[in-house]
């Protein structure tokens, strides 16, 4: 076999290789999108209350968060959903929302109206469910030098008792 057969020979395996990594790269990559597609397809039947709700959690079972940022939960009413800012989000804008506190589970806290305000750059209202005007809601914030609110939780009876549940195993040194 002379110098350039053996050349010719060589380069084509290698390409040959480099194609069939290629390949398989393909493969792996269209499969990934295939399973990106499907998650996506079923992210909107997982409950987002579900998602809040474990951060209402982390924040009952955070000592940190109850020992220096005085939080709330309460079950509330949207009574009113701001304006939605139209122009360029050159900065974090809020849409406002009000709550009607009807329940205050736990914490101390001397009103019965809340007004927060929500980041939403999207020019678009916050997304409903949960942010529905009259929905009742659990809402958890903290009042550390500014309110801070989490997304609100769809208020069912057994949502109401698994944070109950939470709030009753805070050790009383920490807890209201």
């Amino acid at each position: 076999m002379d110098f350039l057969t053996h050349f010719q020979l060589t380069r084509t395996l290698a390409r040959s290789g480099i194609v069939a990594s290629h390949c398989r790269l393909s493969r792996i990559a269209a499969l990934s999108l295939c399973c990106l597609f499907c998650c996506a397809a079923l992210h909107p039947q997982v409950p987002q209350s579900n998602t809040a709700l474990e951060k209402i959690h982390k924040g009952l079972t955070s000592t940190e968060k109850l020992r220096y940022h005085k939080p709330i939960v309460f079950v509330g009413e949207i009574t009113a959903l701001g304006p939605i800012f139209q122009g360029p989000c050159k900065e974090a804008v809020d849409e406002s929302v009000d709550f009607a506190i009807s329940r205050l589970l736990f914490g101390k806290f001397s009103g019965t109206v809340l007004h927060v305000g929500y980041i939403n750059c999207t020019t678009r209202p916050l997304p409903s469910p949960p942010f529905t005007l009259h929905a009742l809601v659990i809402v958890y914030c903290e009042q550390r030098p500014a309110l801070d609110c989490l997304t609100p939780v769809q208020f069912t009876e057994k949502r109401q008792t698994t944070v109950e549940g939470w709030i009753a195993a805070i050790p009383t040194r920490l807890g209201n």
